[in-house]
Parts: C-alpha cells; structure tokens; sequence
C-alpha cells in the first residue's frame, strides 16, 4: 500500500519549501533542552530582529506568530480607546482579507467595519479612510494585500496616514514584504508617522509557520502596550535559535522566493 500524497494547504499561504538547512540544524540543536523553558521574554529574537532591521530595540515587539503580535497591539488599542472614555472599539480594516483580523477583533470586543477591494484587488483607500470615526480604535492594511496580492505604494500608505487622526493605531501588515520587488520604506513612514506599527511574520517567505514567530516594529512609544502583553515563555527555544540565523540567510531566502515567484508565473 503506497503512503498518502502529503496534502498541501493553499488556503493557508505556507512555503512550498522547508527551512534553510542551516535554519533548520538551528532548530535541531534545540530538542535535547526542550525540557527547560525558553526566555521569558524574546530578548534573543528582539535583539536580532532589531539589528537586521537597523533599529532600537525597545521599537520591536515579538510572539509566537504574526496572529499573536497583531492580538496584542489591538488589546492594547482597545484598552487606550476605552481609557479615554470612548464606546465599544471599532477596527476599520479591508475585505476580504487575514480572518484572524476578525477572530481577534470579535475576542477583544471590537467591532469590524469593513471596507470594500477596488477592482485591480487594492484596498480602496477612500473607503477605508471614510470608515474612521471617533469609535474607531485601530485600522490593520495588508501589503501585499491578503488575499489578493495588491501592493500599495510608498505614496498611497503616506497619503492614508496624512489623512487618519494622528492618534489613531495603524497597522501595516506585510506578512509578504519578501516577496514584494520595491517594497515601501516601512522605516522611514515609521519615523514619519508615530502611530504607525508594522507587522511582520516568518511564516511566509521564511518557511517557518510551524515554528510560530512573527513581529512588529515602531516607535517605543507605539509598541510599548504591546510589547507588556507578551506572554512570559511564549516563544519556544526553537524559534529563538531560528530568528538569527534565518536573517542571515538573505541570500539564501532571496534564491527561494525567486524560485517560488518563478514558479507561479
């Protein structure tokens, strides 16, 4: 009797690849301390995290998945809009688009508006901006848009953020940034926008969903609420040992992605 075909979920966007060898012996050397706990806090994958990206530290925000990150900046953003005195919070956000965005918000007592796809598969911006209003507690974008694939230029996220209140928690989320040619300056709309938070994610391009690490980066002051609800222990040793050395591997990852791109053409 031959073994099963191995099923591949598209619906989940994984990697078509395995982690890099050298990622994947990272992840190895792990198994025999699998009996103690890892960091309590992800100081290890912060630090390399923020190095890679060129910036401090205390902008960075780590869990065990891109999901995980995005859970905490919207507690935090629930819990300044209620502070402030404000009714149930609202997350204006995109669809169709990530489901987790709408799992979360439903968990954290949001309410979504959501806003319609132009035809080319692009966020309407306009809508989106529409949709802000004093009860609106955070706004989440995806770029390249999920599921869609839709890129939005440098100029049209510096536009949606010129015409947002400044206060008001936005999140760019660029779980496919590997795969984007000329990808926004996400860095440089930080240090221009101090309410933007940008998520990232080794799921994707990494090939390492399995291994459950994502992030965010921003200003200290953006990311503070979230970076005290990280969970204690919550990224495994694994993951840890696989963030420095993945980074590394950009030419490495750079080969995979364009072999994966190749293939879909």
């Amino acid at each position: 009797m031959t073994a099963p075909r191995p099923i591949i979920r598209c619906d989940l966007n994984e990697s078509a690849y395995q982690p890099l060898p050298a990622v994947a012996e990272a992840i190895a050397t792990t198994a025999a301390t699998a009996n103690r706990y890892p960091e309590f806090r992800p100081e290890t994958a912060r630090a390399a995290i923020a190095a890679h990206l060129g910036v401090d530290a205390s902008g960075v925000v780590v869990g065990p998945g891109g999901t995980a990150v995005v859970s905490a900046l919207l507690s935090d953003a629930a819990a300044r809009h209620r502070a402030a005195g404000r009714d149930t919070p609202h997350l204006s956000t995109p669809a169709p688009t990530f489901d987790g965005f709408a799992i979360l918000a439903s968990m954290l007592g949001y309410r979504v508006d959501a806003t319609r796809l132009l035809d080319d598969g692009a966020p309407d911006l306009d809508a989106l901006v529409a949709s802000v209003t004093p009860s609106t507690a955070a706004l989440i974008v995806c770029s390249p848009h999920n599921p869609t694939g839709a890129v939005l230029t440098e100029a049209r996220l510096r536009a949606l953020l010129l015409s947002v209140r400044a206060d008001l928690p936005v999140i760019l989320d660029e779980a496919y940034v590997e795969y984007c040619e000329r990808p926004p300056d996400s860095r440089a709309l930080v240090a221009e926008f101090p309410n933007l938070t940008v998520l990232r994610t080794f799921s994707k391009a990494y090939g390492l969903a399995g291994v459950r690490i994502g992030y965010a980066f921003g200003t200290p002051a953006a990311v503070a609420g979230a970076r005290r609800r990280e969970i204690p222990f919550a990224v495994s040793t694994a993951a840890q040992q696989a963030v420095p050395v993945a980074l590394r591997a950009q030419t490495q990852l750079a080969e995979r992605v364009a072999a994966c791109c190749a293939a879909q053409a």
